[in-house]
Formats: structure tokens, sequence, C-alpha cells
């Protein structure tokens, strides 16, 4: 079966299959949709989410799909939470919201540690000073996705591990007044 997808010459059809595991975390419930760039093997412009001739449609799931032109399919699952009041939090997305613990909130100069645990998370057995390297695990990149209030928060460092499935956050209010309000940081994992 499959969605196939013709062009109006008649000439050109696309045909997208796709298996889905309900009863496991890797297929979760939601909207999905699912970017195909049409990009010939072998181009130069393999970049993921690349919009340039692309197919974009729905599937219901929390998930982006999207088929580079080299033929691998990267799927990104979505999420948001709240960490716990010592600064935990499980999600088994590839990127996320995680908001701060309203009952903790930073005095100037203050630093908080936050800690993400999340099965898709892979530790790189990759050398310090290698000439080279072909397993560099997990790369993660955190960015401040709301300042919340009275401060001024900065995201001071994010490091995969030590153990594959974690990682964790370092965030200072820089600013010389305390926070008033809880703010949220964003992450993304490149596997």
């Amino acid at each position: 079966m499959g969605l196939s997808f013709e062009n109006a010459a008649k000439d050109k059809t696309t045909k997208i299959t796709a298996s889905f595991n309900p009863t496991s975390g890797d297929s979760p419930a939601g909207d999905r949709v699912i970017t195909v760039p049409d990009l010939p093997s072998g181009t130069s412009d393999n970049r993921i989410g690349s919009r340039r001739n692309a197919h974009h449609f729905s599937i219901l799931d929390t998930s982006v799909m999207v088929l580079s032109a080299g033929g691998a399919l990267h799927v990104v699952t979505k999420g948001s939470g709240r960490v716990s009041n010592v600064g935990q939090i499980t999600m088994h997305t590839s990127a996320g919201v995680l908001e701060s613990n309203p009952g903790r909130l930073l005095a100037a100069g203050e630093s908080e540690t936050l800690f993400l645990a999340n099965r898709l998370i892979k530790v790189g057995t990759c050398q310090p000073g290698a000439a080279s390297c072909t397993d560099p695990g997990t790369v993660v990149i955190v960015t401040i996705a709301d300042y919340g209030a009275g401060g001024q928060l900065f995201v001071k460092a994010a490091k995969v591990g030590p153990t594959d499935g974690q990682v964790t956050i370092v965030t200072q209010n820089i600013g010389a007044d305390a926070m008033t309000q809880q703010y949220k940081v964003a992450f993304a994992l490149f596997n």
C-alpha cells in the first residue's frame, strides 16, 4: 500500500510506504510531518530538511521524518516537559523544550544543572585528540527557548555522558536580579 503522488503530466510518480509500531516508543502517538526532498542521489545538496523541491505531508504522529538525497531517513520526535525539583527529566525524543521547576528560581549569579535522561543519546568512542573519528556519538545543541523573567538566563554548558542515555545541561542567571519566573531551554540531538 502506501501513498502515491503523480505530477500533472503523469510522467513521474513518487510512492512512499511506512511501517509504524504503535505499541513501542519507536512510533509515539500524535501528528507526524514527513519531508522528502526530491533531489537525485549524488547531488551536493543533501541537507536534512532542505525545502528545495520537497514534498510535505502529514501523518498522525509527533515526529518529523526527513529523507535526505543520500537515502538516509531521519526521524525527529519532539516533546516538552518540566524538570523535577532536583533538575531531572526523562524525555525519549530527539528535540524538545525543558521547563525549569517553578519552585527553583535562580538568584543573581546562581547556576543550575539539569539532567536529561534519553535512550537516543549515545556516547562517542573517539579518543580526544584523535586525527580522525568514525563514531562521535550524539551531538547535543541547547539554547534558550524562554528567558523567563527577572534575571538574564544563559546556557553555560551541555555535555553528553558520562554514559549512554544522559545529557547534563548547566544554566546560569548572569543578570543582577533574581529570576521571578521559570525559564525554558530547547535541545536537539543529532546521531
